[in-house]
């Protein structure tokens, strides 16, 4: 800043006096940043003038690299300031796509020393090759904010929680510097990085209630930086489990396969929640860029804004527009909805009938709260279609639930991929219309190229239909975007299986029970492959490891058409009779009650049940054409007519 002429300023209740830089308010001291009080200043001074947000950037933070969204940040900390329980708008006017314009009335008391120039001055800071700037200057901004004049606190508090903040701020100090060492060494080229993972933030002040948080906001900011397309994000399913893991950073990254991870911490203390945040390269554990937020509570909006533009600069030097405003786009402005929604995706992460039940609760309240949040409405919609898949709820009722949920959400917001895909598969569960499930589905991967669960729906939707080189090609792309999740590596062996390629198919089953020798659908699914090349005695061992691991009906379904195909008939109908009976206490898809009585050759019975399956929309009627266990029927004229109309021609 340069000085040269100060003045005093008043305007409604307040004083500014550029001299000793000082707001006051009815003669106490209002608490601002020092760059909070710099465009105050700057403002005042041209009081009535419209200021365009580039000369505003440029006159705060001169000869230094800053997003516009810090800008918006700090106009939000004033009016907050100026407001005093009134009107925020009342001396602030924003201008749409421009700037900001001082409007109160300002009277001009006396001469002091200097009067802030537009543009002038010089930083202290030194730009990074990734256009990032760590400053003390910078660290005072974002992690510490004055105690407002004439508030107490209880003895010992306060200044237990100003020591935090000053070790806090000391350490990010030191680790700016580290990242100044780093980038300054001779040769420095920064990493290009091809994936990234952000981590449940820890909760270092939280009570019995806040345990959503960490997972929340990782949420918010995993829904973010997944808009750019030069980068993969792991998705929140991927890093979930390492809210509750006590694994470092570095590890947590590197069995991620990931090349960067966001790490962060949140405190909250006396209405303030305070987010201190660092982005490491797992490769060598060399920074890239840390930094740390205080701000109310109710504010987290403006925190994920500024990490998600930070780190997306620090990754991608050159972001298009549509990346740009992806990145500071908002679902809702209410912070009471957004907590409701962040409530339940910590309940719908753990993938429960259960918490699912609860998380569909939690996003019903923030839709009550703001019925245009339309990530809450699709949230809704997978719910239900977990919930079918759980067996909880009948088809129909879970996908018309759904279908409702998901048309809701594109009427609100058109380019949502998660509604586009959850009404692709709506439209093949209810009308058998795999042509438009199919280009639903490719709309959703164009909105967001990097979703692993698109693929691998996608994947599902052409194997059923028998064109396997293409499901290979997306099941391999779910896998690159999130390698963690074995169900991928499970159904690529699927697909290989329906190719009767059983070598590879138990090559990839079996790599998968390396990594978890207790899942018992990777049993399940090497005894199918064990059945179709006549090795039964070691297939129906398989398959009874998979029943005693909790794989559920479909264990049954297989070891009674396995017991069916290997001879042992009576063995075959007990299954049958013991589905008989589980009918009567929960849902029994009566599709398998069809495989088995087509193992056993009953191809009459076989055909009613397939025919209650149909009316019924049951999960098997999606793999009809490619269904191993219903070899035996596939030369009858009846099946062929099922194909039909089921449409998986």
């Amino acid at each position: 800043m340069n000085h040269q002429t100060m003045h005093i300023y008043d305007f409604g209740p307040y004083r500014l006096d550029a001299g000793e830089r000082r707001l006051l308010r009815d003669g106490e001291t209002v608490p601002l940043t020092p760059k909070a009080f710099d465009l105050l200043q700057v403002l005042v001074e041209n009081r009535g003038h419209l200021l365009e947000k580039e000369e505003l950037l440029k006159a705060v933070w001169p000869n230094t690299f800053v997003e516009e969204a810090n800008l918006s940040v700090i106009v939000s900390h004033l009016r907050k300031a100026l407001s005093n329980g009134g009107d925020e708008q009342r001396y602030i006017e924003t201008v749409p796509k421009r700037g900001y314009r001082f409007v109160a009335g300002v009277g001009e008391l006396e001469d002091k020393q200097a009067s802030l120039a537009l543009g002038g001055g010089a930083s202290s800071g030194r730009v990074s090759e990734q256009g990032e700037t760590v400053r003390w200057e910078d660290v005072q901004e974002a992690g510490y904010e004055a105690i407002p004049a004439g508030r107490t606190e209880r003895a010992g508090t306060g200044r237990k929680w100003k020591l935090v903040l000053a070790i806090t701020c000391l350490a990010l100090v030191g680790f700016g510097l580290l990242v100044q060492f780093y980038r300054s060494k001779p040769g420095y080229v920064a990493p290009a990085v091809k994936s990234m993972a952000v981590l449940p933030f820890r909760l270092l002040s939280a009570d019995g209630g806040d345990s959503y948080l960490g997972i929340g906001m990782a949420d918010a900011l995993i829904t973010k930086l997944s808009n750019l397309k030069q980068v993969i994000v792991r998705p929140t399913s991927a890093v979930f489990k390492y809210g509750d893991q006590k694994k470092t950073s570095m590890a947590a990254g590197q069995e991620l396969k990931v090349d960067a991870l966001l790490d962060g911490t949140i405190q909250k203390h006396d209405g303030r929640i305070r987010v201190t945040v660092q982005l490491i390269n797992v490769r060598d554990g060399a920074p890239f860029w840390a930094d740390s937020f205080n701000e109310q509570q109710t504010d987290l909006f403006a925190i994920e804004d500024l990490i998600s533009e930070r780190v997306a600069r620090a990754l991608v030097p050159k972001l298009s527009g549509e990346e740009h405003g992806l990145l500071n786009k908002r679902y809702t402005r209410s912070s009471e909805a957004s907590q409701r929604y962040r409530r339940g995706q910590y309940f719908a992460s753990k993938r429960t009938p259960g918490d699912i039940r609860k998380a569909i609760q939690f996003y019903e309240e923030a839709i009550q709260i703001d019925p245009n949040y339309a990530l809450a409405h699709a949230a809704v919609g997978y719910c239900y279609v977990l919930l079918v898949a759980f067996g909880e709820i009948p088809t129909k009722e879970g996908y018309s639930k759904s279908t409702a949920a998901a048309e809701e959400a594109l009427k609100i917001d058109g380019a949502l991929a998660d509604a586009h895909m959850l009404l692709a598969g709506a439209r093949i569960r209810l009308n058998w219309d795999w042509v438009a499930g199919e280009r639903g589905l490719r709309r959703a991967i164009e909105l967001k190229p990097n979703d692993a669960l698109a693929h691998h729906c996608l994947a599902i939707n052409l194997h059923n239909r028998g064109r396997f080189e293409e499901a290979l090609t997306e099941i391999r792309r779910a896998q690159e975007c999130d390698p963690l999740f074995i169900h991928y590596s499970l159904n690529e062996g699927g697909i290989f299986q329906s190719m009767r390629n059983y070598d590879k198919a138990m090559e990839l089953y079996r790599k998968v029970l390396e990594m978890n020798p207790n899942f018992g659908m990777a049993h399940l699914y090497l005894g199918w492959a064990l059945r179709e090349q006549g090795r039964f005695d070691e297939a129906i061992a398989e398959i009874q490891t998979a029943i005693s691991l909790g794989v559920g009906q479909g264990g049954l379904v297989n070891l009674g058409y396995t017991y069916a195909v290997a001879g042992r008939r009576d063995a075959a109908e007990r299954i049958i009779s013991e589905l008989m009976g589980l009918a009567k206490q929960r849902y029994v898809s009566p599709a398998a009650v069809a495989c088995i009585y087509a193992g056993l050759g009953k191809k009459d019975q076989a055909f009613e049940w397939l025919e209650k399956s149909y009316q019924e929309h049951g999960w098997d009627m999606l793999s009809l054409k490619i269904h191993p266990m219903l070899d035996g029927l596939k030369s009858d004229p009846r099946f062929s007519d099922l194909v039909r109309r089921v449409g998986v021609l």
